[in-house]
């Protein structure tokens, strides 16, 4: 009984003072918990049923992206069917919510990542003011 009413205070303490020099490190354990990476991966176009059929119906082997949300960059990774040359793209990240996560225009073109549903709103000069193209991710 008494060692339990002394690990409370011990615990009480370390919650109080979590500065102090007996405290626990808090906060680099909670940052295990943050997912500080997203990967959108396996994406495919409306028109196409699923990744497979993309795959087979355009110039694409690979449309994945790497999202690093500490750093506020997302990386677009494609490997065209062609001649299986690796483009990377990097766009800087706008706004970060629960839902969604929305990067800057570069040459023109910005994204919406839906993180709920994996889906990517796609915003381009030829899509301004109509309605935004979109592609679906298997693993998100």
């Amino acid at each position: 009984m008494n060692v339990r009413i002394l690990t409370l205070i011990v615990f009480g303490l370390i919650l109080t003072f979590p500065n102090s020099s007996f405290s626990l490190p808090i906060k680099p354990l909670l940052n295990l918990f943050q997912k500080n990476e997203i990967a959108f991966e396996r994406c495919y176009r409306q028109r196409d049923r699923n990744y497979n059929d993309f795959v087979k119906g355009s110039i694409f082997k690979k449309w994945d992206w790497e999202i690093n949300l500490k750093e506020k960059k997302a990386v677009r990774i494609i490997i065209t069917n062609y001649d299986n040359k690796v483009q990377t793209d990097t766009y800087p990240i706008k706004t970060i919510t629960k839902n969604y996560i929305e990067t800057f225009s570069v040459r023109g073109t910005s994204y919406m990542f839906m993180r709920k549903s994996g889906k990517i709103q796609i915003s381009t000069p030829r899509n301004y003011g109509k309605k935004p193209s979109f592609m679906t991710c298997e693993n998100f």
